[in-house]
């Protein structure tokens, strides 16, 4: 009697693998852009609240050390003497300094206490020149600050700084220019 050979199914036929790839795919395209909207709202969230805790810092501090601390924008805030920045944007980052003749500029004596270098790619931050807080924690200055990435407005937020020294955080309205 003559024994037949039994073959042994070792792999995956070329159907198998398409069949798969074909379904990985399209999972992919369900996924991603899910996925790329978490990391830009968890990046949003995180400028967020570094600004908003630089804002509460000065103004705490303001109080501690009963002198102005001022947070402004700056183009050069790990520079060797960095300085206050004119013009549209924070995108290249912020200081907080304590502004001992209260002229929102930082000159020799006046110590800069906290750094935020630049924002990632893609990013506005955009409103006040610089917040000034007085003594007491109170600011004369008021206005907002919005963020935007480049969704648009519609996925921005806005600091409001109200003249009492509150912040408020909330959907940013307007445009993001």
């Amino acid at each position: 009697m003559m024994k037949g050979r039994q073959i042994e199914n070792r792999g995956y036929t070329l159907i198998e693998i398409l069949i798969t790839i074909a379904m990985i795919a399209i999972l992919l395209t369900l996924v991603i852009p899910g996925y790329r909207n978490f990391i830009l709202n968890n990046q949003r969230a995180s400028v967020m609240t570094e600004l908003m805790n630089s804002l509460q810092f000065a103004r705490s501090e303001a109080v501690t050390r009963g002198a102005p601390l001022t947070v402004c924008r700056s183009n050069t805030p790990s520079a060797a003497a960095p300085a206050c920045l004119g013009g549209a944007g924070w995108e290249t980052g912020w200081l907080v300094f304590l502004d001992v003749n209260g002229d929102g500029d930082i000159d020799a004596g006046e110590a800069v206490v906290r750094v935020r270098e630049s924002l990632p790619a893609n990013t506005t931050l955009r409103g006040m020149n610089q917040v000034v807080f007085q003594p007491a924690g109170t600011t004369a200055n008021t206005g907002n600050l919005t963020y935007c990435d480049n969704r648009g407005i519609s996925q921005g937020r806005r600091i409001n700084v109200v003249a009492g020294g509150q912040l408020q955080l909330g959907a940013a309205v307007g445009s993001c220019i």
